[in-house]
């Protein structure tokens, strides 16, 4: 598994990126992260905010964290 780690700053806004690359024998199938909407109930926030995003790209796993 290889880890990556991007510290992004633009128009005032930061984004950190996680990208986690991994081979095929290896499945996210039980992978559970929490929805926006847990994650803003939890932290007390009262804006449905986004958070975070996650998607796949072929065998690489990317978690984008927002500024909030």
């Amino acid at each position: 598994v290889d880890l990556s780690l991007e510290f992004l700053r633009a128009e005032g806004k930061s984004l950190l990126k996680l990208k986690l690359a991994y081979s095929e024998e290896l499945c996210f199938s039980e992978l559970y992260l929490p929805s926006n909407h847990e994650i803003c109930e939890y932290l007390g926030l009262s804006r449905s905010h986004e958070l975070f995003g996650l998607s796949q790209h072929g065998q690489q796993l990317v978690i984008e964290i927002y500024d909030l």
